[in-house]
């Protein structure tokens, strides 16, 4: 499902997001420092701090390349570097942090001491993940427990200790996820997340005992919403609970919907079901995109997509043909061909070209190929050509296409420019002065044409009630309470064409 948070949370030293920390991590072997000893790396450690303002929380370059080499000393590093989170001077501390966080294994006997440095009143940002450096029970169960405290998860250090921590995790995280003491707004979509993030075993792992907990007559109603959630966040990876949820489905109605959309996420072979049926009652921009990320197992909403090729809504036509191509229905190559040429939209035409290239249909050939040659716009000449050299391709299993952010494809055409033309087989012509009317010039005329229309946004069905429990609160917009939200306006136009009528 797709989900959208704004927040306000400042951007402060542990980095908010686990892409920006794995980057910096990912330090290359020619950017390590050269310090050959632990003895030599230590000394460097205060070197670098020394030259440092007092009171810095964030680490210099230096300061990450002389902690990813000492962190390859191991045991004999790890118990230098712990005393160091107490040393006077905050940026030796902070690069300590950084250097066991990188380490491979750390001794449990060291866990008394990182959760000391963790709760003292230094903001050692880059420390929780040596928690999940720690094989055991009572370091993954601290790092679920500081997850579920954190203001900026998921995307954070704490969220990145319980993704390292795996299958010691799962115990606490699923014990959690029964709620037994109250859940928290966010806390299911949190330890969906890290289960999500783990390896195949630990997600397999939860996925078992997540279904025992959702059938258990034990496990109250409102855990078993929290617990689909988090199943749906293991994706194809869950799909050895398939069955379970099926059956709950049937038993417990009430839970359908959590039970669809996690049916979807897990690319169920009743994920095409679910989502033709919703697009039967409304076609929907977001479905379509749920429906593309199922790929073939969104098959069987094939039929229905392809009628909505022909929907009023522009988007919903973009969006349907886009669809299409992931889902590989063979059956609707001939309407895609039919976009080709149409004159409406050229992004119809370089949507269509590529769906079809998805779908590898040898029949589209000749369309692409005159498509190739002829269209009037460079993009959709190159997309056809690619098309065509996967459908040749596709015999020998060496398709063009790379696996992707399929929810991003939805809106790269959004910045589709038809400007990129550097030669078209249009010829220029040179129109009389009051054909049409422009802003700068025509501004009093434009107004007289001034026509209602409505500013489309999305935010928080729950907006107000966030605002009242605490008016200076993050407005968290999730896929739980997204509504569409609609503003009328007077639009004066930009520009206006002459016709024959006036």
């Amino acid at each position: 499902m797709v989900e959208i948070m704004r927040s306000k949370e400042k951007a402060i030293l542990p980095g908010v997001f686990i892409g920006i920390f794995l980057c910096i991590a990912s330090v290359n072997a020619e950017e390590m420092d050269s310090c050959a000893s632990v003895d030599a790396c230590i000394q460097r450690i205060h070197e670098i701090a020394e030259t440092l303002p007092p009171k810095r929380t964030d680490v210099s370059q230096d300061g990450w390349a002389v902690a990813r080499r000492i962190s390859l000393f191991g045991d004999e590093a790890v118990s230098r570097l712990v005393p160091l989170l107490k040393d006077p001077n905050d940026s030796v501390a902070q690069i300590a942090s950084v250097a066991l966080r990188q380490t491979s294994v750390i001794d449990k006997k060291y866990l008394p001491q990182i959760i000391e440095a963790l709760d003292g009143d230094r903001d050692l940002g880059w420390l929780p993940p040596a928690l999940g450096r720690i094989d055991s029970p009572q370091a993954a169960e601290e790092a679920v427990k500081r997850l579920l405290v954190s203001v900026s998860a998921p995307h954070n250090q704490e969220a990145y200790a319980v993704i390292l921590s795996g299958r010691r995790a799962i115990h606490f995280i699923i014990n959690e996820a029964k709620c037994r003491t109250g859940c928290g707004r966010d806390d299911v979509q949190n330890l969906g997340y890290v289960l999500g993030e783990m390896d195949v075993e630990p997600r397999e792992e939860a996925a078992k005992l997540l279904g025992a907990a959702i059938t258990s007559s034990a496990t109250p109603n409102e855990a078993k919403a929290g617990m689909i959630y988090m199943i749906s966040s293991l994706r194809e990876s869950a799909l050895i609970v398939e069955p379970d949820l099926i059956a709950l489905r049937e038993k417990q109605p009430d839970l359908q919907p959590a039970i669809d959309r996690a049916l979807v996420r897990m690319n169920s072979k009743q994920a095409g079901t679910i989502l033709a049926n919703q697009l039967r009652i409304k076609p929907d921009f977001y479905v379509l995109i749920d429906l593309a990320n199922s790929g073939p197992a969104g098959m069987d909403a094939g039929p229905v997509v392809t009628d909505l090729l022909n929907h009023s809504n522009l988007e919903i036509r973009l969006a349907a043909a886009r669809a299409l191509g992931y889902i590989k229905y063979q059956e609707s190559v001939p309407n895609l061909i039919a976009l080709l040429d149409e004159p409406l939209d050229v992004r119809l035409n370089w949507v269509a070209a590529e769906s079809i290239g998805r779908i590898a249909d040898a029949s589209g050939f000749t369309a692409l190929t005159e498509t190739s040659r002829s269209h009037w716009h460079p993009a959709v000449r190159k997309s056809a050509s690619k098309a065509i050299a996967n459908i040749h391709s596709n015999a020998e299993c060496q398709p063009r296409y790379q696996k992707t952010r399929i929810a991003s494809d939805f809106f790269k055409y959004a910045h589709f420019k038809t400007r990129a033309c550097k030669r078209i087989t249009l010829k220029k012509v040179n129109e009389p002065a009051k054909t049409k009317l422009y802003k700068p010039q025509d501004e009093a005329k434009l107004k007289a044409l001034t026509y209602p229309t409505e500013v489309i946004g999305y935010g928080a069905s729950d907006e107000a009630e966030q605002l009242a429990a605490d008016p200076d609160a993050i407005i968290i917009v999730r896929s739980y309470n997204i509504e569409e939200k609609r503003h009328p306006i007077d639009q004066v136009p930009d520009v206006a064409l002459r016709t024959m009528h006036g």
